[in-house]
């Protein structure tokens, strides 16, 4: 590798976050209804975002979102409204429109009060607890997709419009929480201070195609948040590494959703963080010393482990990264440390 040549894998994210393309599309396959990936761009799984091509019957009564991306809703303020409209048959114009909703988690269902009024407002409430996250790694497409439909937020939404002695239903409209906005909901339940990720930022990690680690876990979901300018200071400690040291390179760990975060990692050192900056695409883990076959280390294993690990730390600081300490600090018992068997760099990239 030459001194200035970035790793393939890491020009390709780059020019992917910053110029909004991939460098190959994997097979629409890759991205199954319901698995927890994100549809390709411009693509939706959600039916209450597709487009409704029937003829329409004048004397029934239709009713639709009035703002289509409002499926990409959140508690969050200045996200928490779905604007929802009545389109009502010929002779009642002037009709009054009563609103049934319903406001979905999983397998319960909550009436939600709006407005009687040709086009209303739903404020998404916020679930109480965070019970429906709880439960093991989603690591197939059966089970992410359970896990999505436990998670998301949807509706049921049916009208009524009313005048004199005549009275005429809608359909029932189903909207669901958009895949990319269950993600970020996760950050708003569980109270990460950063808040969450913009849209923007979550990318199905398909676009990126092979160059990017498939080996890598990547939470609960097909999705990942990567920083253009992290991406490329890692690149850079790794042909350091490379070319300086001669030694082993091996990603262990880069995005993680909040979920996947708090309740399914474990490991060496103090465990994950709940406000680490994996889950904004801002920090990594890279395995400092091989796994031993036989799984016991001599006490010259542990000397070279040490050596690596102190190596791999003065490169890493040396790009300006932030380095969890290895050791536990005995005078800050509850301050993250990572181990001697993998290190962790990170930079602030949410201001």
């Amino acid at each position: 590798m030459g001194p200035n040549r970035i790793p393939s894998w890491a020009a390709c994210l780059v020019a992917a976050m910053l110029l909004g393309a991939g460098c190959r599309r994997e097979p629409d396959a890759s991205h199954p209804p319901g698995n927890g990936s994100l549809p390709p761009k411009g693509e939706s799984k959600d039916d209450s975002r597709q487009p409704d091509n029937r003829p329409r019957d004048p004397n029934a009564l239709h009713i639709e979102l009035a703002v289509p991306r409002d499926t990409e809703f959140t508690t969050a303020t200045g996200q928490n409204q779905i604007r929802v409209r009545a389109r009502l048959p010929a002779g009642l114009e002037k009709a009054r429109v009563h609103w049934d909703v319903q406001q979905g988690i999983g397998d319960s269902w909550t009436p939600v009060t709006v407005a009687d009024s040709t086009e209303t407002k739903i404020i998404v409430v916020a679930p109480a607890g965070t019970t429906r996250y709880q439960g093991p790694h989603p690591n197939t497409s059966e089970l992410r997709s359970q896990q999505l439909k436990r998670e998301r937020i949807s509706y049921r939404v049916s009208a009524v419009a009313r005048l004199g002695g005549r009275s005429v239903p809608s359909d029932t409209l189903r909207i669901y929480q958009a895949a990319v906005a269950v993600i970020r909901q996760e950050y708003i339940d569980l109270g990460l201070r950063r808040g969450a990720p913009p849209p923007e930022w979550l990318k199905p990690r398909a676009q990126f195609g092979t160059q990017f680690p498939k080996q890598l876990n990547y939470g609960d979901f097909e999705v990942v948040v990567a920083q253009p300018e992290f991406m490329q200071r890692l690149a850079k400690l790794e042909e350091i590494w490379k070319k300086d040291y001669g030694l082993p390179w091996q990603l262990t760990s880069l995005f993680r959703n909040p979920v996947h975060n708090r309740f399914h990692v474990t490991g060496g050192g103090s465990g994950p963080v709940s406000n680490s900056w994996h889950q904004f695409g801002c920090a990594a883990d890279l395995q400092t010393y091989p796994p031993l076959a036989g799984g016991r280390a001599t006490r010259q294993d542990s000397a070279n482990a040490r050596q690596f690990w102190d190596a791999m730390n003065q490169a890493a600081l040396e790009l300006d990264f932030q380095v969890e300490p290895r050791d536990r600090n005995p005078a800050r018992p509850s301050a993250a440390f990572s181990g001697v068997g993998h290190i962790h760099v990170e930079t602030d990239c949410v201001k």
